[in-house]
């Protein structure tokens, strides 16, 4: 079978900033080999390139001045040499027209290609100052030898077949992730609250990493971008330590339960951050809580055991809010447990088996909480079905004192209609009605009326002829009673405004 040919690197211009960068790194590899060679702390494997490079480069380097052997040492040999020996041609051409790019996790690795060293060891030299970077440059042998290799501030330490870290090299990874020494091979962050408790075995050493220090990152993926070697995610364990939650009232409940399986294999692929796990260890406590055989009430990391009262003022909630949560506690034995100390979260917690008894408690009655009722709903939704429960419940209740009426003429309709409004709904529905009234252009004198006692004819003042103001200002006195009288007087006072307003006809209550 004919071979593949050689996937070519895709080149392109190199802007002044980025020539610079690499004439620089060129320059402090001129004067200094140690930085191009790996330090060797381990035992090494056979044939060790590791070994090879280091009695190369130094010949390489004595030449530094000899273009001719520069070229010929970048065309054959041990590939880490050769790398080094087309680096140093970069230098002497003292110009970089065209340069390669490496796309790592931890950034983009620009290279120029002199010779015929390889990418990987031309990119990992070309960015040695990096120390996330300069580890490319023994990537490959890491890959096909299967040793270990750690990014010092010293250099690159080659371990061998050996994944115990360099003690040097496990003090600056702590000091990078700002964690201090804790004895007994602890380190620690030194804040309270959630964190993860990461357990580096190679090195004999636990961090301890709040969620706040974390931010966004994974502490684990952080220690891995100085490192490369076969098999290091299996030197790595971790669990989550969760802040106790503070008991506001009764007594504090102590449950320390298991990392999900699938949070925590995901956290040692490095595929998910800390606060993704902290976030799964969460989940896992209310889980265990709400397995509790008996009633306990929890929200926002706070336990109230089982005191009801405690609860219900944590949770700030309305008085139709408390009703309706306060008739489903009653009727419930299980605990109850909200990620955050809201009424929504709450009555969608207690919907699923209280929804109706619930809705009834805000105050509708029991038709119109089969009505508004569903099977399920969120927080938003639930917060929303009991503010209607609530306000339509009470509204029904205002509507069911007040006298009903059949055929009313057309004046005291009106009045009837804009009244049971306001007493419904409020002064802002009445004065929406009564401009919509006003503005079909029947009864308009009858709308006046409402509208100047609920102060809403400013700027509508246009709509009404002199004739419409005579007739509220005669309709006028009988309004105020009509909205904010007693349900007993409602009768009189609707019949004297049908009569202001000029009607005869005589009408009764249905009731």
């Amino acid at each position: 079978m004919a071979r593949k040919p050689r996937r070519r690197a895709s080149l392109r211009s190199t802007g002044k900033a980025r020539e610079a960068d690499l004439l620089e790194a060129a320059r402090a590899l001129y004067d200094d080999p140690a930085l191009a060679m790996p330090i060797c702390e381990g035992p090494c494997v056979l044939f060790s390139p590791v070994k090879a490079a280091s009695r190369a480069i130094p010949r390489i380097h004595a030449a530094r001045d000899d273009e001719a052997k520069l070229t010929a040492f970048a065309k054959r040999g041990n590939e880490l040499a050769r790398a080094y020996a087309a680096t140093l041609l970069l230098l002497k051409s003292g110009k970089v027209p065209y340069n390669a790019e490496i796309k790592t996790p931890m950034g983009s690795a620009p290279y120029a290609i002199r010779g015929t060293a390889k990418p990987f060891f031309l990119a990992g030299l070309q960015n040695h100052q990096d120390r996330a970077l300069r580890l490319l440059a023994l990537q490959p042998w890491s890959v096909k030898r299967g040793i270990h290799v750690f990014s010092a501030d010293r250099g690159l330490v080659c371990t061998g077949k050996r994944p115990r870290p360099p003690a040097d090299f496990v003090a600056e990874e702590m000091e990078d992730l700002d964690l201090s020494p804790a004895g007994d091979g602890r380190f620690d962050c030194g804040h309270e609250g959630d964190a993860i408790l990461l357990r580096w075995k190679d090195a004999g050493v636990e961090a301890r990493r709040c969620e706040a220090c974390a931010g966004d990152e994974s502490t684990l993926a952080s220690l891995l971008r100085h490192m490369t070697g076969p098999r290091l995610l299996a030197g790595f364990d971790v669990r989550a330590a969760l802040a106790p939650l503070a008991a506001a009232s009764g007594a504090p409940v102590a449950l320390d339960p298991e990392l999900p399986a699938d949070t925590r294999k995901a956290y040692l692929a490095a595929s998910i951050p800390d606060a993704k796990l902290l976030e799964g260890a969460r989940e896992a406590r209310l889980a265990a809580l709400r397995a509790l055989p008996t009633r306990v009430l929890v929200a926002g990391g706070k336990t109230y055991g089982d005191d009801v009262a405690a609860f219900l003022a944590a949770l700030a909630a309305t008085p139709a809010e408390a009703r309706a949560i306060e008739a489903a506690l009653t009727a419930s034995t299980r605990p109850v447990v909200v990620d955050k100390a809201t009424p929504a979260r709450v009555l969608a917690e207690l919907w699923p088996e209280h929804g109706e008894r619930m809705l009834q408690a805000a105050g509708a009655d029991a038709a119109l909480a089969r009505e508004l009722h569903k099977p399920s709903v969120g927080p938003d939704e639930a917060a929303e079905l009991i503010r209607r429960a609530g306000r339509e419940g009470a509204s029904r209740a205002v509507l069911a004192a007040l006298p009903r009426y059949q055929n009313l003429p057309p004046a005291a309709a009106v009045a009837d209609a804009l009244s049971r409004t306001y007493r419904a709904e409020g002064a802002e529905a009445a004065t929406r009605e009564a401009l919509a009234r006003a503005a079909s252009g029947k009864q308009k004198g009858v709308a006046l009326a409402f509208l100047v006692e609920l102060q809403g004819v400013k700027g509508q003042e246009w709509r009404f002829s002199q004739s419409d103001r005579d007739v509220a200002a005669l309709v006028g006195p009988a309004v105020a009673s009509l909205l904010r009288g007693a349900p007993e007087s409602y009768h009189d006072a609707l019949r004297e405004a049908s009569l202001r307003a000029g009607e005869t006809t005589p009408f009764d209550s249905a009731r």
